[in-house]
């Protein structure tokens, strides 16, 4: 893409490797649909724990970005929830297992 700049398919091209990213949420989903409760509501808590956890942190650095903190790049937010969604998962196990 570097080659061709200003080509209208640039777009296109960048997004292709998010196709498989498609299949692999509507297997989770489908996964999640033949979970019993109990493993639904952990499921769903540790998400929670990810999603909160994640937004908490991106924010506040986000306001650090504004007071002048160096920049960092933004590809460390998938593993940073992946990370919070695994601990939100022991947590959930160990509340209700």
């Amino acid at each position: 893409m570097q080659t061709y700049p200003d080509a209208p398919w640039r777009y296109a091209v960048a997004v292709t490797p998010m196709i498989p990213w498609v299949f692999i949420v509507g297997a989770y989903v489908r996964y999640y649909r033949r979970m019993d409760e109990l493993h639904q509501r952990m499921a769903l808590e540790a998400f929670a724990f990810a999603f909160a956890g994640t937004a908490l942190l991106t924010f506040t650095y986000g306001f650090l970005d504004f007071a002048g903190a160096p920049r960092i790049n933004w590809w460390f937010v998938w593993p940073l929830m992946a990370a919070l969604w695994i601990i939100g998962g022991f947590v959930a196990r160990k509340h209700w297992l």
